[in-house]
């Protein structure tokens, strides 16, 4: 059976600029989220006293509905019910924490199928988040530019024009990646990875767990927000998996957490990071894996977690 689907995402990049000097922390990313999904709501609710989505009027139109609280309605593919954000946030994955006015600050955006088309009011989310402030003193930005990355590298927007241009749309197709032959790869985990096999976050991952993980969050992202079942021998793809071994491992727990204003508790987001090797033969895995670097893998991802190159391939 050929794989034969198609699966759409765009990358855009974001270059900040502080008014002043800005302190993010250690992990940029939950700065970044919390401040882009409330500022999100306050652009597009038109019930600004409601604490609460549900019962709302304009439930079903509303476009923070859409993006951050869709629920499952098809119950017979997938028995979930809620359904995975069509985004990622990526902060800059430095150790860098302070930026001052004199510089620029890149952030990445990965938008999914459906949600490309909501781009404009990830930008004034942004743009607005900027004018509020950012981080726990509350410090202002502006959008310097924004380029489209991927498929295509396109000037967007620059602060000098009033002009936002529309992104370039083209599908990723997992048959045109299927000629890629190695008997080697080194996957290196850039940021915290949270990877659940029954029920528990594991540390140090094997192949056919990488697999199940990306067909996971895959096949969920395709059906909800690109309109693509995909079906295949998934049962057979995994046990094929499991033929390839690890030969290093360099990997290492990060634990970390946040206050969720939402739920009003801390919440942990620990997950593994750093270089693990694996070697066999990996004709049809690469589509997946190479989709995977693009959009993340595990939990969490809206977060910029789940965030991995392919380093070495040989």
């Amino acid at each position: 059976m050929e794989m034969e689907w198609s699966f759409t995402f765009a990358e855009f990049l974001f270059n900040f600029q502080p008014e002043d000097f800005l302190k993010l922390g250690h992990f940029k990313g939950a700065t970044l989220r919390g401040g882009f999904g409330y500022a999100f709501k306050k652009l597009v609710c038109i019930f600004k006293d409601r604490k609460f989505c549900d019962n709302c009027p304009v439930f079903s139109k509303c476009p923070y509905r859409i993006i951050f609280e869709s629920r499952s309605e098809n119950k017979e593919f997938f028995k979930i019910k809620e359904i995975p954000r069509p985004f990622v946030i990526e902060p800059p994955y430095t150790e860098k924490q302070i930026y001052t006015e004199r510089e620029t600050f890149p952030v990445k955006l990965i938008l999914i199928g459906k949600s490309i088309e909501y781009f404009p009011y990830f930008f004034l989310s942004f743009s607005s988040l900027g004018e509020t402030g950012l981080g726990p003193n509350r410090k202002k930005y502006s959008i310097k530019s924004v380029f489209q990355v991927y498929p295509q590298n396109i000037l967007l927007y620059t602060e000098n024009s009033e002009e936002l241009k529309k992104p370039e749309v083209s599908p990723f197709t997992f048959k045109e990646k299927m000629s890629r032959k190695v008997s080697q790869i080194t996957l290196n985990f850039i940021s915290p990875t949270r990877i659940k096999i029954n029920g528990r976050l594991i540390s140090v991952p094997e192949f056919h767990h990488i697999i199940r993980a990306l067909i996971h969050r895959i096949t969920l992202l395709s059906f909800y927000w690109c309109d693509v079942k995909m079906e295949y021998d998934w049962k057979n793809l995994i046990e094929e998996a499991t033929d390839i071994k690890i030969k290093k491992c360099e990997l290492k727990w990060v634990e970390w957490e946040r206050f969720s204003s939402k739920q009003k508790t801390k919440m942990k987001f620990g997950g593994f990071k750093g270089k693990i090797t694996y070697t066999g033969n990996f004709e049809k895995f690469f589509p997946f894996l190479l989709l995977g670097s693009h959009i993340h893998i595990g939990k969490n991802t809206t977060f910029g977690l789940g965030k991995y190159c392919i380093e070495k391939n040989e």
